[in-house]
């Protein structure tokens, strides 16, 4: 671990991995028996993944494997998220720049979840519990350069635009929310 296990040590106390609930959401930690759940919705929606092409059961079971292993190593990472007993997506917090000690949130949800407030109240819940119980001041998200809808979840809960990247091998817009920026979203 790096020499920020101290900031890790309290995201595990923000984001433990244990099942809570979000409003009428249920957030968990990932299982590796998740993974026929998230094929069905993530193999034929290239809005799924950075690459924005069909991806196979692998490529699913591999980033699935991924998640998996930051929980392992950092004892913190990405929920699932369920409605009504199913799996609709994943959310939460992960080690965006390790030696810098930066945290990158995410929300990947279904489309047929898209624009209903999910992905707002997830990140909103991620975000507040991580400035409550941190002492980050800085969190950060990262989007595809199309200002899609993750470009627009990212301002709607007060991210700011603050460069450009390279993420997974894609050029990324990288967006940053500081204590007080937060604060102002109503």
């Amino acid at each position: 671990m790096s020499d920020n296990s101290s900031l890790w040590l309290e995201v595990c106390q923000a984001q433990p991995l244990e099942t809570v609930r979000v409003g009428v959401l249920v957030v968990r930690p990932l299982m590796a028996t998740d993974l026929d759940e998230l094929c069905s919705f993530m193999l034929d929606d290239p809005e799924m993944n950075w690459p924005r092409v069909p991806w196979s059961r692998d490529n699913v079971e591999y980033v699935l494997g991924l998640r998996l292993q930051h929980y392992l190593k950092y004892g913190f990472g990405i929920y699932a998220v369920e409605l009504q007993d199913k799996l609709i997506g994943w959310s939460g917090a992960q080690v965006w720049n390790e030696s810098e000690g930066l945290i990158e949130v995410i929300c990947f949800l279904k489309r047929t979840e898209w624009h209903k407030g999910i992905g707002s109240k997830l990140l909103c819940w991620t975000i507040k519990s991580l400035f409550e119980l941190t002492s980050a001041q800085e969190i950060f998200a990262l989007t595809r350069p199309d200002k899609g809808a993750g470009s627009a979840l990212a301002q709607r809960v007060g991210f700011v635009e603050t460069g450009v990247s390279t993420h997974y091998g894609i050029d990324a817009i990288v967006w940053s929310v500081n204590r007080t920026q937060f604060a102002s979203v109503k």
